[in-house]
This record gives structure tokens, C-alpha cells and sequence, in this order.
């Protein structure tokens, strides 16, 4: 197995990423985009965190700024508090130049548990579990014609059950998040800091028009008087695509500092 480890945003948390540890042990490449910004400190100590990572630094008022013309946002720090998330997450999709067999969308910030690449992991029991998992998710929705194509016993599906799962991997374009609720007027609320995707998946991601998806986010959060939150305007966006989410057995978590320890500031959190 091969992996892409995404990072994007604010370099938070560098100092105690465990990012280099969790995939240390696996065939991976690490790609970031992050900004240039007094409010993001640690940007320049990324390169020495992960020196073979693909990096790339941009300053917001490059381009991203420019933005608020969209609908004449004048506050330009609520403009990246709300949206950035969605231009660099694009972007550090964009760097990626190679094909891999998983995708994790992830931030210097996020942590893993010891058994996260488990799943991952073709000697690991926990292996047969994730595509089990994935091909009862999908069966749920997919025809059973698209199965019988998968196996040579075309009459009993529950004979081919693990050529099945074999394939359910890849057979559509697949994200694996934390699913928190389902919304019954906005959609899915998932784990947006945190994700990992099929290739078939990563490939719509990657293709989309960034100039597009910052207008789409835009009007979306300001036509509901900036209620809905930034996993609501991601799941819009998968779905859109044509894109399953599956409910991941093992997701990230945030690293926090204590309170006396946080560096706060408003629009931008916690910079340390």
C-alpha cells in the first residue's frame, strides 16, 4: 500500500505533530499548503518536520482575498475564518502528482490512533473488517448487477461475498470520515479536519475548479445566514460528485492545549 498524507491550513499544533510518527512506518509522500501569515508561526519550521514533504506557502492576500468580492464580504479575517478551509484544502489536493492507493485529507493539528493504519493494512485482520464494512455500506444503495459483474459465480452473491469485498474498495469513489448526524435539511455532518479517499474519489476532488467551489461555499453559508458550518458545505460538495461516505472505523482527532497554554485569536483559534 501506498499512502498521500494531505495536510493544509494553519501549522497548528507542529510542535507536538504526530503525523510524521503515525505513517513512519509505511510507503508514504506528505504534501501541505499553508500560509504565509503572522497568525500562522510555525509555517517556516514545516519543511524541517517533513523534509521530503511537497510544500507549498501562499500569502492570503495573493489571491485568496480577492474572494470577498463574491458577495462583498468587507471583514477580510472573517473571510478566512470562514472559507479558507476550503481553498487550501483544494489546493494541497492540486500538488499531488502521483497515484496511491489512499488519501488521507489531514492537518498538523489531527492525531491517530496506534491501530489507524491497521485497516490499511492487507496482513491485518482489521483489513477483512474495513472492506466488509465498505461492501455492506455500498450494497445498501448499489444495484445488485454492479456486484454480479464483480464475480465469476454470477448467481449467488453470498458465495463471492470476500471477491466481493475484494473489489468493494474500488469500485466507487469512496471517502471515509467520522459521520457525526444527519441533518434532515442540510445533509451529513461529518469530520471535515479529517478524511481519507479511495483513488476514484481523490480524482474528482483533485479536478475541481477551486475559483467554483470558493463561490459555491460562499453563497451557500451566506444564503443561510452563515448557519451552516464548514462539514455541511463539504458534504454538499460530495454529494454533488457523486461521491459515498462511509462512516470510517478509525478517524483523527484534534490536539488540544490547555487552556493556559492556548494562544488565542480571534478569527484565527488557537495559533500555537
Amino acid at each position: 500500500m501506498k499512502f498521500a498524507v494531505i495536510g493544509s491550513g494553519q501549522t497548528r499544533k507542529l510542535l507536538r505533530t504526530q503525523l510524521n510518527k503515525t505513517f513512519d512506518s509505511v510507503n508514504k509522500d506528505f504534501y501541505f499548503h499553508t500560509w504565509d501569515h503572522a497568525h500562522n508561526p510555525n509555517w517556516k519550521k514545516l519543511q524541517s518536520f517533513f523534509p521530503d514533504a511537497t510544500i507549498q506557502v501562499e500569502r492570503y492576500e495573493d489571491k485568496f482575498d480577492n474572494y470577498s468580492q463574491i458577495r462583498n464580504i468587507g471583514n477580510v479575517d472573517q473571510l478566512r475564518y470562514h472559507f479558507a478551509q476550503f481553498y487550501t484544502v483544494l489546493k494541497s489536493f492540486k500538488l499531488v502528482n502521483k497515484e496511491y492507493d489512499f488519501y488521507f485529507r489531514t492537518r498538523t493539528d489531527i492525531g491517530y490512533s496506534n491501530d489507524a493504519l491497521e485497516f490499511f493494512d492487507p496482513s491485518h485482520r482489521n483489513w477483512e473488517f474495513f472492506k466488509r464494512m465498505t461492501w455492506h455500506a455500498l450494497k445498501n444503495t448499489t444495484s445488485q448487477e454492479t456486484w454480479r459483474e464483480l464475480v465469476s459465480d454470477n448467481e449467488n452473491l453470498l458465495v463471492n461475498n470476500e471477491d466481493i469485498e475484494n473489489k468493494a474498495i474500488n469500485i466507487k469513489p469512496i471517502i471515509w470520515a467520522g459521520l457525526r448526524m444527519h441533518d434532515p435539511i442540510h445533509g451529513v455532518l461529518f469530520d471535515d479536519f479529517s478524511w481519507t479517499m479511495n483513488h476514484k474519489a481523490f480524482k474528482l476532488m483533485q479536478e475541481l475548479d477551486i475559483d467554483e467551489i470558493m463561490k459555491k461555499a460562499i453563497n451557500l453559508k451566506k444564503d443561510k445566514e452563515m448557519r451552516v458550518q464548514s462539514p455541511l458545505i463539504w458534504s454538499a460538495i460530495i454529494k454533488e460528485l457523486g461521491i459515498y461516505l462511509i462512516d470510517a472505523p478509525v478517524t483523527g482527532r484534534i490536539t488540544r492545549h490547555k487552556v493556559i497554554k492556548q494562544q488565542m485569536v480571534a478569527q484565527y483559534g488557537d495559533i500555537s
